[in-house]
Formats: structure tokens, C-alpha cells, sequence
């Protein structure tokens, strides 16, 4: 999504769409947090991608578009709520622990970064 939309060939009822799919998730990436075999959950999903994921769910959330200020309000509680329920006690981020807190924490600061109101 963030691909296409720097590139012009999205537009904001594809973001919206991507961003309720993303959101609507929640509920499946809640219990991959920390784990430290991947690709464990029901469905297949991995630890190593929840952050990265949620880095760039933000950076395009941040990039203009044509979502109005309601719409990127909403998404951004509900990512910033997702984000900072993953801060561990020393401030850092990890999604899976073989990746470590370096990857973990720059990827989280990216996307907080992206959120922030300007």
C-alpha cells in the first residue's frame, strides 16, 4: 500500500480499505507479540512482521491523502494504542526476541515517529 500510494497509484478509498483490514487484525496479532518461533498463530502469521507492519501502516497513514481528519484520527488511536501497549518496562519495542530490541525499538520509533501530530 505505502508503495503505491508514493507512487500515485493509490487513492483514499484503497487506503481506508487496506487500513480497516489492518485494524480489524487486531485480534490475530495480539497473541503473536513476543513469540519466539514465527509463523505459530492459526492463520501463519509471524512475530517478526508486526512491527515492521505496523511501521508502514503508519508512514502511509501519515503521507497526504484524501482521508479526512476524522477517518486518520481514528486509525492513528487505534495504532498508537496498539504500539504503546507493546513498550517494554526499559522503553524498548521488540516483536520477536530474535530480532532484538534494536530492530524492534528503531522500527516503533519509525512508526510513532509517523503518527505524531504535526
Amino acid at each position: 500500500m505505502l508503495a503505491l500510494q508514493r507512487n500515485g497509484r493509490s487513492n483514499a478509498a484503497e487506503l481506508r480499505r487496506v487500513l480497516e483490514l489492518f485494524v480489524a487484525g487486531r485480534d490475530v496479532y495480539a497473541p503473536e507479540w513476543g513469540k519466539a518461533l514465527c509463523h505459530t498463530s492459526p492463520t501463519g502469521f509471524g512475530a517478526h512482521y508486526l512491527l515492521y507492519d505496523y511501521a508502514f501502516a503508519c508512514v502511509a497513514l501519515g503521507l497526504p491523502s484524501e482521508l479526512d481528519a476524522t477517518e486518520r484520527k481514528r486509525f492513528r488511536a487505534v495504532l498508537l494504542e496498539d504500539l504503546l501497549a507493546q513498550r517494554l518496562a526499559d522503553g524498548s519495542f521488540q516483536d520477536l526476541p530474535g530480532l532484538g530490541r534494536a530492530y524492534g525499538t528503531a522500527a516503533a520509533l519509525l512508526a510513532l515517529d509517523a503518527l505524531a501530530e504535526r
